[in-house]
């Protein structure tokens, strides 16, 4: 009877112990020198956040992102993160160009897994290489087909932004218990990413097919003439962190 009762007291604890979470980040290649500086530091800094959270880190920078490595980890990892060039075809560029069928066939992450993407081009919606004032709907025609490719992999959310810190922001307020509609009533309500040089508006708050919703952001620079699209998100409204746990 005792022995008994000792298994079941293993078993219990077992399952109170939870797996730590693991993160693949990945820092493209033929990036300026500037950008990979910012880029680098910026990676490193979601590393240390990620530290204090016990979660496993997988760094591919560089010289060392390469896409069969990448792929060998993802299955086991919640977060999916990617700093660097995107493109109209090819998604990712790590040591040769990564497009949308060779991520489809390839990478497999963890069930309800973020991607994230920081200053990857046509990811949230606008480009580097636009030279006018791009509509709402080729901005959002951008996002659905980036993101509809992610959905494949066995992400749940999937989250694009090009402001400095702001993949960052987002992971703070995750860890803080927020929602992805917790998120946006932040982003709207408390000033996220906010400065008086910048004017930003929500474009989009709409469904995403049958469990996602969808929610576009543009932006303006004091000077600038045009408006961007920098941010975008789409998932369940009630996802959090304990989705991954």
């Amino acid at each position: 009877m005792k022995s008994i009762l000792t298994l079941i007291l293993i078993m219990a604890c077992n399952l109170l112990v939870a797996e730590p979470l693991e993160a693949v980040l990945i820092l493209g290649t033929n990036l300026d020198q500037a950008k990979q500086y910012s880029h680098l530091a910026e990676l490193e800094r979601i590393s240390s956040f990620f530290s204090t959270k016990n979660v496993i880190v997988h760094k591919f920078y560089a010289g060392d992102a390469k896409w069969e490595e990448v792929i060998k980890v993802s299955p086991r990892c919640s977060f999916f993160i990617y700093f660097g060039h995107g493109g109209m075809k090819n998604f990712l560029n790590m040591n040769g160009f990564v497009d949308s069928n060779k991520i489809v066939r390839d990478l497999k992450l963890k069930n309800n897994a973020i991607v994230l993407l920081g200053h990857c081009c046509f990811s949230a919606g606008s480009s580097s290489s636009d030279d006018s004032q791009i509509s709402l709907s080729t901005s959002k025609k951008r996002v659905m087909s980036r993101s509809s490719v992610f959905f494949k992999t066995g992400a749940s959310v999937y989250y694009s932004n090009n402001f400095v810190e702001g993949i960052l922001i987002f992971l703070i307020n995750l860890y803080q218990g927020e929602s992805i509609e917790g998120y946006h009533r932040n982003f709207i309500n408390g000033g996220l990413f906010r400065s008086p040089e910048i004017s930003m508006r929500e474009e989009i708050s709409e469904d995403y097919k049958k469990d996602k919703h969808l929610f576009l952001y543009s932006d303006r620079f004091k000077g600038e003439k045009y408006r961007t699209y920098d941010l975008c998100i789409i998932g369940d409204l009630e996802f959090n962190i304990n989705y991954l746990k």
